[in-house]
């Protein structure tokens, strides 16, 4: 809800557009806030959203806390396999 509510517009060709501002002009996919987020939350798949939108303001700080948020789950889950693995 935060990407969806907090993003944007992009105003860097002159007309204001929904959503946040695309790194290339010539080559990114349609914004979907829920596709952004889950592309930032798992770090071990890449969607392609979180390389090609730039967000801004308080939305980057979301995307941050996100991405610190997924590498703390995803190494928790690896370590929880592991030790999993280590009990048979």
């Amino acid at each position: 809800m935060a990407f969806a509510w907090g993003t944007g517009p992009c105003l860097r060709s002159g007309t204001a557009v929904p959503g946040p501002c695309p790194v290339r002009v010539d080559e990114h996919p349609t914004w979907d806030p829920f596709l952004y987020a889950l592309d930032v939350l798992v770090p071990v798949v890449d969607l392609g959203h979180a390389t090609a939108w730039d967000v801004l303001g308080w939305s980057k700080a979301v995307m941050l806390v996100l991405t610190v948020a997924g590498w703390v789950l995803a190494t928790t889950i690896i370590a929880a396999f592991g030790r999993t693995l280590r009990r048979r």
